[in-house]
């Protein structure tokens, strides 16, 4: 009797399978409209709108305990020191603070804006101002119990007094005093020292930046990972990316420079009150400004194609390899052969221009993929040996890297928000990360710079990172670009041990929400995009309960519960029209929480946690998402297996 069999559950020793550079159906499915929001981070009140806007108080207070209003972003690192080990710590991007003081007069019973470097002016409303936080080894354990804002809703909801459950309390350091007023948490430059000499110019408030960085506003860490010496001293490492250029064409931007921190003292003495300082150790990634191409353009249609005149500057023949060229705020390919010193030619349906309108410039955008700045904004993780060997990926790696444990570096490219991922790794030793310099690459990086079609097997090449492939290759529409392009910024990778897997989350406004990937190995083939948590409702409606999809439509502001007052001029500050308070909001970051804080549920499924921000509500909530752990591989017929794969089931 033949039978036939159309699917088998196979179990594979751990070797890697041979891959195709390509997107893959994903391994890893998460459970449908599991992702929420389980509590606000920063501000004295968290707001919901579930019919009206309802408010109750934060678990953490931190603008009355830290003068903290909002923040955005936040990288998160487990401490491993004797001190701290298993406590949780948060870098938080531009920060809006506050304190209540009883001086001046105006400032009683209200919370004054405060900024301790607010470009420029002393006090004053302005973001830029960076904290850290973090939770304790004790408190780490709630974050899996912690439920508040769904169970709120339901409350409302049903009318149901269900208690809420135990959220932990984020503690932020306070570096700075303010006068007579509640001290505030920041570390924004005074936690820096001085560069090594003769590296950088002093041309900045404290002299220990390169001349044209900070770490103000719009620029923040973007990962942070820690090492041991080899006197047993933990030291905190951050990547930051802190020069940008503004778009001439529209509604984006460019991030052109990152640079690489180390803390000099053990992590062990960061306490609610101490951070210890910062050294810049080299440049990490730097984008190629000179080529992005900036002017203003009038436009008119042409057979189904758009004619574009350049009405300052020039266009140039060498945009033919360009990603394309923005204009009104689109992106549009540039048609090969079509370009003049004047007109050149584009796909796409442009509005008609006229020069010198404002609004009409152009960015001539050069291609990521062909250019250094591949690591703007990075995810780092550390890969252990023993992960290693499990992955069976260690005769994969350069001969350089093998049987050592490793650091590796996904990141983001200098087209924010508009880049894909590519890939570095490098020895996860404290001696080599604080050693390595910046040239073309880091000297001590090995690049992703290729992967064989057939066999899946990676080439790597030290120092190369104009050569870095990108990782993925299938997307969802762009929202700036009005195509299927890259749209990653921000983002997040870990391994999350229950999930067996790598996963990869991102998203803002110009991905339209929040998406997730996995893969296997660092290098993938990585999954097609699936969501997380998207901006339309349905089939999430909780983007649109915490944040305001628009201006004036169910704003959300904090302001609406606490009021900020300028102690310079008397008059609030943060006001319903004030932008960007009243402006809309979608969720971006998806920064994960280390993935082994990943906790495993009754049914089979596993919860992962990370931090989205918004940016009305502005602030940063904990958010949870339940994914199903992947069974033993599925395997359909005809599907085949490289030589090698041994299979210890069929």
């Amino acid at each position: 009797m033949r039978t036939i069999l159309s699917l088998a559950f196979i179990f594979l020793a751990p070797r890697v399978v041979s891959c195709q550079n390509t997107d893959t159906p994903p391994a890893v499915i998460m459970v449908s409209n599991s992702a929420v929001p389980n509590e606000l981070y920063p501000g004295d009140q968290e707001q919901i709108l579930e019919g009206s806007k309802h408010s109750q108080a934060t678990v953490s207070s931190a603008l009355t305990n830290a003068g903290v209003w909002g923040h955005d972003e936040g990288p998160s690192v487990v401490l491993q020191d004797t001190t701290n080990s298993g406590a949780i710590l948060w870098y938080w991007g531009d920060t809006v603070t506050g304190y209540e003081a009883s001086s001046p007069a105006v400032c009683v019973s209200a919370f004054c804006a405060y900024q301790v470097f607010d470009c420029g002016s002393g006090l004053g409303s302005c973001l830029g101002e960076d904290t850290v936080s973090f939770i304790s080894a004790a408190d780490v354990a709630n974050i899996a119990s912690c439920n508040r804002l769904p169970v709120w809703d339901n409350n409302i909801v049903s009318g149901n007094t269900t208690p809420f459950g135990t959220c932990p309390t984020m503690t932020y350091i306070t570096t700075h005093a303010a006068g007579s007023g509640t001290p505030l948490a920041g570390f924004t430059y005074n936690s820096l020292t001085a560069v090594p000499p003769g590296t950088c110019s002093s041309t900045n408030p404290a002299g220990n930046l390169c001349a044209g960085e900070d770490m103000l506003l719009g620029h923040t860490a973007t990962g942070l990972f820690t090492l041991v010496d080899s006197s047993s001293n933990h030291h905190l490492y951050s990547n930051y990316e802190v020069e940008s250029l503004p778009s001439a064409g529209g509604n984006i931007s460019y991030r052109t420079e990152s640079i690489l921190l180390r803390t000099g003292s053990d992590t062990g003495s960061i306490n609610s009150t101490t951070m210890p300082l910062l050294t810049r150790l080299t440049t990490f990634s730097q984008a190629p400004v000179s080529l992005i191409m900036q002017g203003a353009a009038s436009g008119t249609y042409s057979s189904g194609l758009s004619t574009l005149t350049a009405c300052s500057g020039t266009f140039s023949s060498s945009w033919s390899t360009y990603q394309g060229i923005f204009v009104g705020g689109k992106l549009y390919q540039i048609v090969p052969g079509s370009i003049g010193s004047s007109t050149l030619q584009v796909h796409g349906n442009v509005t008609p221009l006229s020069c010198p309108t404002s609004g009409n410039n152009f960015d001539a955008v050069p291609s990521q993929d062909a250019n250094l700045g591949k690591f703007m904004f990075v995810s780092p993780e550390i890969l252990t040996t023993s992960l290693i060997s499990s992955l069976g990926i260690n005769s994969l790696l350069p001969a350089a890297l093998q049987g050592k444990e490793l650091v590796c570096y996904w990141g983001s490219g200098f087209f924010y928000r508009n880049s894909n991922v590519y890939l570095g790794c490098m020895q996860g030793s404290d001696n080599v990360v604080k050693g390595s310099t910046y040239s073309s690459g880091l000297t001590d990086m090995y690049y992703l710079t290729a992967v064989d079609p057939h066999t899946g097997t990676p080439t790597w090449t030290a120092g190369a990172e104009l050569t870095a492939i990108p990782l993925l290759s299938s997307w969802t529409v762009n929202t700036t670009t009005g195509a299927n392009t890259p749209c990653v910024g921000e983002f997040s990778v870990r391994w999350v041990a229950l999930l067996n897997r790598f996963l990869m989350t991102y998203g803002s406004e110009n991905c339209a929400g929040l998406w997730y990937r996995t893969a296997s190995v660092p290098w993938g083939p990585w999954s097609a995009p699936l969501p997380l948590f998207p901006n339309a409702t349905p089939p999430n409606p909780w983007e649109q309960r915490i944040i305001s999809p628009g201006a004036g439509v169910d704003s959300f502001n904090q302001k609406a519960v606490v009021t900020l007052i300028d102690p310079g001029s008397g008059s609030a500050i943060n006001g319903e029209n004030v932008a960007p308070y009243n402006s809309g909001g979608n969720p971006y970051g998806a920064y994960q929480l280390p993935g082994a804080k990943a906790t495993a549920n009754s049914d089979g499924t596993v919860n992962v946690y990370m931090n989205i921000s918004g940016f009305n509500f502005y602030g940063s909530w904990l958010l949870s998402a339940r994914f199903y752990a992947p069974p033993a591989l599925l395997i359909s017929p005809g599907v085949k297996i490289s030589p090698g794969v041994k299979l210890s089931h069929l």
